[in-house]
């Protein structure tokens, strides 16, 4: 920086400002030197944030907390244990944290993006709105932006504010048209304002990719504030009164207002450089724009309330260091003085302080940005899985598509089935198929005697190899048979489940994972029942109604849920596994041995003892005049699925 130049003449009253500014920045200078940096907390930001990628929360937020030991100016830290306590589902401790870290950066969105996000997650959802709605009118990114804007049309349906939603959830997918939440609230709220052509049309569109991380929400739908009811029509109803929460944080000004207050550029002095709303850290560079008629003798420098330099040097261009000045929005001003000492122009921007009360360095800065964008995602809403197909489903079955509101459901049910009312929902379509659901719980042990009849049944199917040698050799023989099939391996091989069908024998579930059904809670048990239904519907159009728990495991929880479901279980009289170690012509004499009118045998789509012993058992039940049928049932094409639920 320039100094004045030396003069020996008395110091006059017009002499005596400049040499004070010469003290004052000699020893800003002094004490820049001085101040200790900003402990280097980088390592440990960037080992919480990926622990909180790995889910290990309790030692993510350790290492958070350890940051803010080490500087607790950092906000990332601060923020970062909002996220670790935000995922553990600690709500009032995810705000406070959130608040603190909002405080520390008022410069930052990601404090309040948290904060908005606690409040969901305590169900304040009035505050989390005006939380959302304080931060449109800061400074956010692109992708910010959106996302405030999907989480407002999210909460304004969950209050039945469904026209508000619709403007919301519009202006998001304006910017990205496959947003899921914005699109979820979009067809959430034309389906409550019974738009069931448009809503329709808003879920057939393809959805964005769903992140691996997110705070997830549950139904708008049928939220206590919704007034979402199928049986009337809606009209735009506001929310009942609630008992005022407490205040959140007041949201600092729009920055529209910062720039009136800080910004001020005169025709013939204006500061070029640092640009108005720049962010600025350690050495500042200043240069300013002059008229050469306009006289000056000296300029001052002053960041917020801090002198921090001065200069008589023409062009007007120096360094000044911001490190002694707060944190966030100042004012930069520049005041010129001519030789009598008299201001004669002045000149200010508004600038962003981001030292952390400390000169950080350029590898540490970058860690702390790094670690904030790594934390943003966390705090972003998204539907909870299941909770678009739910609502398609609903939209289906107000359009009266029961089949494609059944394989929603069915979808739905897959990925959640926790989800409210979802269960009656598709109970309730079930119906539709003319399948017993909620009935007392049946089983099937035997045939009767007198049809001189034997079931053949056969579990674990579909086999690639196995089913189709299965099938020619009960084509050779007429008989018929009931394949009782696994849910994941009718996903993988559906043309081999077809082509049971088509060749008209009768399939029922296995399962869907083939697990052990004793256990599993009452919840996972219903889940395996309905996605192997829902997956052999799918590759077959049929909705059976006959369950074999693998392994035999059953109990009073697998019987109550077989019997809510609509299913009969179905046991059996012989069983080619009863034999272990015995050679095949052992095993078939055994097993025919146990064979009678009205047996249900149990063989399997494997390649286990069956491949030897079926040939031989087909011919000698052919031989003996025994007729081998399917299982009792419904006849398969009355239950096939037709119209939009097949394809879904």
């Amino acid at each position: 920086m320039p100094l004045l130049p030396h003069k020996k003449t008395p110091a006059g009253p017009q002499d005596k400002l400049p040499r004070m500014f010469v003290a004052g920045l000699v020893l800003t200078a002094i004490l820049g030197l001085v101040l200790p940096t900003a402990a280097s907390v980088g390592p440990r930001l960037e080992a919480g944030c990926r622990l909180l990628g790995q889910g290990e929360l309790d030692r993510a937020a350790a290492q958070f907390a350890a940051a803010y030991a080490e500087d607790s100016r950092c906000g990332e830290a601060q923020a970062g244990l909002g996220v670790a306590h935000l995922l553990r589902g600690d709500g009032d401790q995810a705000v406070a944290d959130f608040q603190a870290a909002a405080a520390l950066d008022p410069t930052s969105s990601l404090g309040r993006l948290g904060l908005a996000a606690a409040y969901c997650q305590l169900g304040e959802h009035r505050l989390a709105l005006s939380t959302y709605e304080g931060l449109l009118l800061t400074t956010l990114t692109s992708a910010d932006r959106i996302e405030v804007t999907a989480a407002i049309a999210y909460l304004q349906s969950r209050q039945g504010l469904y026209d508000s939603a619709l403007a919301s959830a519009g202006q998001a997918l304006q910017e990205d048209p496959c947003h899921s939440l914005a699109r979820y609230a979009q067809a959430a709220s034309l389906l409550a304002r019974q738009q069931l052509a448009a809503a329709a049309r808003a879920t057939e569109e393809p959805l964005g990719n769903l992140t691996l991380c997110g705070l997830l929400v549950g139904d708008c739908l049928f939220a206590p504030q919704a007034y979402y009811a199928r049986a009337h029509q809606l009209a735009q109803i506001p929310p009942p009164p609630i008992p005022t929460p407490p205040p959140s944080p007041a949201p600092p000004p729009p920055e529209s207002a910062r720039r009136q207050e800080f910004l001020h550029q005169e025709p013939d002095f204006q500061i070029a450089r640092p640009q108005h709303c720049s962010a600025v850290s350690g050495r500042l560079h200043i240069r300013l724009d002059v008229k050469a008629t306009l006289e000056i003798s000296h300029i001052s420098v002053l960041l917020g309330d801090n002198f921090v330099g001065m200069s008589n040097k023409h062009p007007f261009d120096l360094f000044v260091m911001t490190t002694n000045c707060p944190d966030g929005w100042q004012a930069l001003r520049v005041d010129a003085y001519d030789r009598a000492g008299h201001l004669v122009r002045s000149a200010s921007v508004g600038v962003v302080v981001e030292n952390g009360n400390r000169t950080l360095a350029p590898g540490e800065r970058q860690a702390r940005r790094t670690a904030a964008e790594l934390l943003r995602p966390y705090l972003f809403l998204q539907p909870q899985p299941g909770l678009w197909e739910h609502l398609r489903g609903c939209i289906y079955q107000a359009q009266r598509d029961h089949m494609g509101a059944i394989a929603s459901y069915e979808a739905a049910f897959a990925r959640s089935p926790e989800l409210p009312r979802l269960r009656d929902d598709l109970l309730a379509a079930y119906q539709h198929l003319n399948i017993p659901t909620k009935s007392s719980p049946s089983e099937m042990h035997q045939l009767p005697r007198e049809q001189d009849a034997v079931a053949l049944t056969f579990d674990d199917g579909p086999h690639p190899k196995v089913t189709p040698w299965i099938l020619d050799h009960l084509d050779r023989v007429g008989a018929k048979a009931t394949f009782f099939l696994v849910g994941k391996q009718v996903d993988l091989y559906p043309e081999l489940a077809r082509e049971i069908v088509r060749r008209g024998h009768q399939v029922g579930s296995h399962s869907y994972t083939h697990r052990n059904m004793r256990q599993l809670s009452p919840l996972e048990i219903e889940r395996e029942l309905v996605r192997s239904r829902a997956a052999i519907r799918r590759a077959t159009g049929v909705s059976i109604t006959l369950f074999r728990p693998p392994g035999g495991n059953y109990n009073e929880t697998v019987r109550q849920a077989t019997g809510l479901w609509g299913y009969t279980t179905v046991f059996w009289t012989a069983n080619i596994s009863d034999y272990p170690g015995a050679s095949p012509g052992q095993v078939k004499a055994k097993l025919f041995q146990k064979i009678a009118p009205g047996s249900i045998v149990l063989l399997h789509n494997g390649e286990d003892e069956t491949v030897d012993v079926l040939p031989d058992l087909l011919d000698k039940l052919r031989d003996r005049g025994m007729k081998m049928i399917a299982l009792p049932g419904p006849e398969p094409h009355l239950l096939a699925a037709t119209g939009k639920g097949v394809s879904r």
